[in-house]
């Protein structure tokens, strides 16, 4: 945790007031080449670590923005960060946009890629639901895989350690302003549990949640 009982301090101007002890994971979805340039150096330097998850076919191009390369890929695992699962396509749904034998493949292919690319970590055991939806079937089959978790959508508060880690929930996403961050955050912290921050691509150019470098630094 990062705050302990009475403390009050500061990260970046984020005063921490917590009255109990606060969790908080950085997770990035979609492999994008944006957690090589902006979320690696920044986290990093504080001793932070972060998970990205991957769309594998996609390693290496530039559809609907640019992807991280399997080179980038290799330094952030050598930097101490972690690689895990979201699947080969972007447009897939593992429920509703796909068979339970389609969404099988997709989840079997991309662990695969991670594991014949020599990126074999603690990540690849955990997934990224494509859309955030799931269900038992989804979660018997990421078991199948020997899987420990999963991450959904779902943006309610959760306690630390976490009842089921097959429905780990956000409890924050960025804003594109710094005080809007701020703001929510601090009131997010006061809350307890497990925190997990959670973004797509960090650009102030991007389409969707256009978060620019200078917000996330």
């Amino acid at each position: 945790g990062i705050a302990g009982k009475n403390s009050n301090i500061r990260y970046g101007g984020l005063k921490l007031d917590a009255k109990q002890k606060t969790a908080i994971t950085f997770t990035f979805d979609d492999g994008m080449y944006s957690d090589y340039t902006v979320v690696m150096p920044k986290l990093n330097s504080y001793g932070f670590k972060f998970t990205t998850f991957i769309i594998s076919s996609l390693i290496g191009t530039s559809f609907g923005g640019v992807r991280l390369t399997l080179a980038q890929l290799q330094e952030i695992l050598q930097n101490g960060n972690y690689i895990g699962v979201h699947g080969t396509s972007i447009t897939t749904n593992w429920v509703s946009t796909a068979t339970l034998v389609q969404a099988e493949s997709h989840i079997k292919d991309c662990l695969k890629y991670i594991i014949d690319n020599g990126l074999s970590n603690e990540g690849m055991h955990y997934a990224a639901y494509p859309m955030g939806e799931y269900n038992d079937d989804i979660i018997a089959l990421l078991k199948k895989y020997n899987f420990k978790g999963a991450r959904t959508t779902n943006l309610k508060t959760q306690n630390s350690p976490v009842e089921d880690l097959f429905k780990l929930k956000l409890g924050f996403v960025l804003y594109p302003t710094l005080q809007e961050n701020i703001d929510a955050l601090e009131s997010r912290l006061l809350k307890g549990g497990l925190i997990n921050l959670y973004q797509h691509e960090i650009s102030a150019s991007s389409v969707n949640d256009p978060i620019s470098p200078e917000v996330f630094n």
